[in-house]
């Protein structure tokens, strides 16, 4: 499997998408420090046990994915497809409602969860034309 993601940089598309993707998610791992150091508005030893598991958890998968494409190591693509499907399993699923407090933050989740689902679809479809571009070459 590391293989196989490790390979997918040397599709130049591929690539160029997870230098956004690592983009991206810098600045999601910002966020999440923030969080854990109260600088985002409010207590984060205050806040639910539940978010601040996730701050940990998505801070470390976001710094993985950012140091990966760095290392064009397959592991920012395992990474990079655990944080996406987690952000989808838990923002569209029944747990949403636990991040969606407020409007301000059940408009971020929607916002996150369209995101991630875009960002899987371009993945998708980037592994897919990397496919049909191999079977074309001689």
């Amino acid at each position: 499997m590391i293989a196989w993601a490790s390979a997918l940089f040397g599709f130049r598309p591929l690539r160029v998408f997870f230098w956004l993707v690592a983009a991206l998610f810098a600045f999601g791992g910002a966020v999440h420090a923030a969080n854990m150091l109260s600088l985002s508005g409010f207590d984060w030893s205050s806040s639910p046990v539940l978010w601040r598991a996730l701050d940990v958890v998505f801070l470390v998968l976001n710094a993985t994915v950012v140091l990966g494409v760095i290392f064009r190591s397959g592991w920012a693509v395992i990474a990079f497809l655990l944080a996406a499907g987690l952000q989808v399993a838990l923002y569209g699923g029944p747990l949403a409602a636990q991040f969606g407090t407020t409007p301000e933050n059940a408009a971020a989740v929607r916002n996150l969860l369209y995101l991630s689902l875009a960002l899987l679809g371009l993945f998708v479809g980037l592994v897919l034309l990397r496919t049909r571009y191999r079977q074309r070459q001689p």
